[in-house]
Formats: C-alpha cells, sequence, structure tokens
C-alpha cells in the first residue's frame, strides 16, 4: 500500500446505518450494527449519480471517519477557522522538522526558517482578520502557542 493525502468538497448529512442501507434498498449484513453513527455523503463532482433523487455520487462513511476527514465549511467563519487550523498544524510541523534537524548551516534549513516565518506572518494575518470580524475572545489563536 502507499500513502495518499486528498481534499475535496462534499456535501452530507447525519444517517445511520441502517437509514442508509434502507435508502439503497440493501438489508443491513448480521455483523453490522445498523445503529451506528455516520454520514450520507454525496460527492457532486465525481461519477454518475448511483442513486435515484440524488445529483452525485452517494456513499455512507462511520462517524469517526468521516469526522477525523471532513470539517465543517458551511460559513466564511468555518473556513477561516479551517484555514487557521491547517496553517497551525503546518507550522507545528515544519518546527517539529526543524528542532530535531542534525543539519542547522545548510541552504534548506535556512529556506526551511524562512517558510516558517512566511507561515507564522500568514497566521497572524488570518488571526487578525479574524480578530476584525469576530472578537478576540472567539478566537482559535488564543488557544494557539505560535
Amino acid at each position: 500500500m502507499v500513502q495518499y493525502t486528498g481534499t475535496k468538497t462534499i456535501m452530507a448529512t447525519p444517517m445511520s446505518r441502517g437509514e442508509y442501507n434502507a435508502l439503497r434498498g440493501w438489508e443491513v449484513p448480521a455483523d453490522e450494527d445498523p445503529m451506528d453513527l455516520g454520514y450520507l455523503v454525496m460527492y457532486q463532482s465525481e461519477g454518475k449519480p448511483n442513486v435515484e433523487g440524488f445529483k452525485g455520487y452517494v456513499s455512507w462513511s462511520p462517524k469517526a471517519t468521516f469526522d477525523s476527514a471532513y470539517k465543517l465549511d458551511n460559513t466564511h467563519k468555518d473556513a477561516l477557522r479551517n484555514e487557521m487550523e491547517l496553517v497551525s498544524e503546518k507550522i507545528h510541523r515544519l518546527e517539529e522538522g526543524l528542532r530535531f534537524t542534525n543539519d542547522r548551516v545548510g541552504q534548506l534549513f535556512f529556506l526551511k526558517k524562512t517558510q516558517l516565518h512566511t507561515l507564522k506572518a500568514y497566521y497572524s494575518s488570518l488571526s487578525s482578520i479574524w480578530t476584525h470580524l469576530y472578537g478576540w475572545e472567539t478566537n482559535p489563536s488564543r488557544y494557539e502557542a505560535t
């Protein structure tokens, strides 16, 4: 197996495994729990519709799997929070990588330090936008050490 990382925008609604199977006209297999929480997921830009009444390809995802892969992106505030989280994660990963590097004088080290500085400046601008629009009291960066 080879690792892949992907991003896509989907439409989803909470739906149990049993409800999804009923929608598809399927029986729930004996070794599966129809009460399992999850989401009906519709991919709008991929493939032909596979369920009547839907405009895209429909599948079901268990709640834990869904929650680890997707973030709510319904409003500008959601999108801004998601971007701040993504940039914060990149900053932390880059800081960790730099902390454990052996070559602290090479060109790559200094390029990565420049990248880190740029990411921190970008995060700071996102934080300023958040504070301007939504107030410091709710700013996610209040809880981040960047």
